[in-house]
């Protein structure tokens, strides 16, 4: 979605940056159940997605945000892997400061305080 049409949340992390609101679009989630997780799918998912943006003709930048959480958080799968080496290997770059909050119920029922970082890949 293009950002300027996201959550202040989402779009307020975005000032004192140089990148103009209406040139950035944002990816909230790409989803796979676990049989198809590690098969490509997302790499093709998000190669697609990346031309239908571009055909656009409107957006510099693609972004996203992960949520930030230690190494060892409780609640953690088993056999998690981070979506941060999939954002590596499909040009993203983490962007240093640039963050946001969202709350919401985890699986253990407690509410809690989500730092989100985001990450970002030229589309040009």
């Amino acid at each position: 979605m293009p950002l300027v049409h996201e959550d202040v949340q989402l779009r307020d992390a975005f000032a004192g940056t140089t990148f103009p609101l209406t040139e950035v679009y944002y990816v909230g989630e790409l989803l796979f159940y676990p049989d198809y997780r590690n098969s490509g799918l997302g790499k093709k998912l998000l190669d697609r997605l990346e031309s239908q943006i571009r055909s656009l003709g409107r957006y510099r930048t693609l972004t996203c945000a992960t949520v930030e959480r230690p190494d060892d958080h409780p609640l953690l799968p088993r056999d998690y892997i981070p979506i941060t080496r999939f954002l590596a290997r499909t040009g993203f770059a983490r962007f240093p400061g640039v963050t946001t909050h969202f709350v919401w119920r985890e699986t253990d029922g407690v509410m809690r305080d989500h730092l989100m970082q985001f990450w970002s890949k030229g589309l040009i």
